[in-house]
């Protein structure tokens, strides 16, 4: 099992402003991460990080022009921790079952999918780095992802039964 080490790495964490990803961030400046671009729709939502090592981006995983623009942003990056999501909690007899059901597949598969396809080729630049993936059942776990990230000598990390595929120093 390879480890992929924090200290001295460069992240970008997605849904960086709350939750888990505010989380992430902060442990991964703890662990000593080199810089972490933190992502957001909104960032300045991002105030109160309070680190120099935190780059604040603005990032909906919904939109491809944002998504470029991140990843001309964050040149350096070896780590990908693609946190953005959502759940919508929709009756099967209501009139938006379908418009959520789009955008839950929107932000939590197509989103993090699209991320990896730009994302990748910088990776590689950076020595192949690591994508992981969290979320909710619809968190990219297939084979175009697969096949993306090892194109390109990229690790992904997906959440199975509880489990990470890979382990971090």
């Amino acid at each position: 099992m390879k480890v992929v080490s924090i200290g001295g790495a460069v992240a970008l964490v997605t849904g960086a402003n709350r939750g888990i990803g505010r989380a992430l961030t902060e442990a991964l400046l703890a662990r000593g991460a080199k810089k972490v671009y933190a992502a957001a729709r909104q960032p300045e939502t991002l105030r109160g990080v309070g680190d120099e090592r935190v780059v604040a981006l603005r990032l909906d995983v919904t939109d491809a022009d944002q998504i470029r623009a991140a990843v001309d942003a964050a040149p350096d990056v070896g780590l990908v921790f693609n946190n953005a999501g959502v759940t919508l909690a929709t009756d099967l007899a209501a009139s938006t079952l379908i418009d959520h059901a789009r955008l839950e597949m929107d932000v939590n598969y197509f989103g993090p999918l699209q991320l990896l396809h730009h994302m990748a080729p910088t990776l590689a630049r950076n020595g192949g780095g690591a994508v992981v993936n969290i979320g909710p059942q619809g968190v990219p776990d297939s084979h175009a992802l697969w096949s993306t990230a090892l194109a390109f000598g990229v690790l992904v990390l997906a959440r199975r039964n509880s489990a990470f595929r890979r382990t971090f120093a």
